[in-house]
């Protein structure tokens, strides 16, 4: 092999060498990529459980509400029929004590007439 041959190949040895450090190094970076992605990936599978329990936690908390607004709406209508009832039983009460009151009245005129006629 001649010196300019052996030069040659040296350089390509040299290069080759280069490029072989290169693509060390780009690997290096790629992994230190990789596994900050599979950290970040890991982060956000955390991140996503964690708020899947919360939206659970939610929905539970909604549907407890939900039955406690349907109990309450129940008991809103027993309590407007009960005061309806008694809203009548008022107006009958009223009737019957105007109707008593005016028997009243009507005695006591002819308790007046009667004791004006016997004076």
């Amino acid at each position: 092999m001649s010196t300019e041959a052996l030069i040659q190949l040296e350089e390509k040895i040299q290069n080759a060498i280069e490029t072989i450090s290169i693509y060390h190094m780009e690997n290096e970076e790629l992994r230190e990529k990789q596994n900050q992605s599979e950290q970040e990936i890991t982060q956000l599978r955390n991140l996503f459980n964690k708020l899947e329990d919360e939206k659970k936690t939610l929905q539970q908390e909604v549907a407890s509400l939900e039955e406690i607004k349907h109990h309450s709406e129940h008991e809103v209508n027993e309590l407007r029929n009960i005061n309806a009832q008694l809203e009548k039983e008022q107006t009958t009460l009223k009737q019957e004590y105007q109707s008593w009151n005016d028997r009243v009245n009507q005695l006591l005129d002819k308790l007046n007439t009667a004791t004006e006629e016997t004076v």
